[in-house]
């Protein structure tokens, strides 16, 4: 049982774990998914219009995931002021000025809060243990 819900600011969140860990517990994830074990719902993104700026939106994003071999789920949202540009005729998306993002991650167990986490720090490591992964798989030969 979780006696009190644990709150992590960016800062408290820098250092507490090591690359190598953060790979493997992203890599669990995918393993896991692939397996049909672990389970995502598909990301929903909101764009609000700011007054008068014909390129800037609020922004609103939700990701949510379970991954049971370590018995969590994490529900991802963020808020801030996207500006959508065009280059080589794609969307590109520029994110100029506060952002706020927040992690909730849950004990599937026994329902509970475990931690609520800022994730402005936390989130480049997850997207950087998701290329080392892919790097990793795609270094190996292929089986012919």
């Amino acid at each position: 049982m979780v006696e009190k819900t644990l709150v992590l600011s960016n800062e408290d969140i820098e250092g507490l774990v090591t690359t190598k860990e953060c790979i493997k517990a992203v890599e669990q994830a995918y393993l896991e998914h692939g397996q049909g074990l672990a389970q995502e719902l598909p990301r929903r993104r909101i764009y609000q219009p700011r007054d008068g700026a014909q390129d800037h939106y609020y922004w609103f994003n939700e990701m949510a995931g379970i991954v049971p071999g370590t018995h969590t789920m994490a529900l991802r949202l963020n808020s801030a002021t996207v500006q959508v540009t065009k280059k080589r005729g794609n969307a590109c998306f520029g994110f100029p000025g506060p952002f706020a993002g927040l992690v909730f991650l849950f004990d599937t167990h026994t329902n509970e809060l475990i931690a609520i986490l800022q994730d402005f720090y936390l989130n480049p490591i997850r997207v950087a243990a998701t290329s080392a992964i892919v790097t990793s798989v795609y270094r190996k030969p292929y089986p012919r």
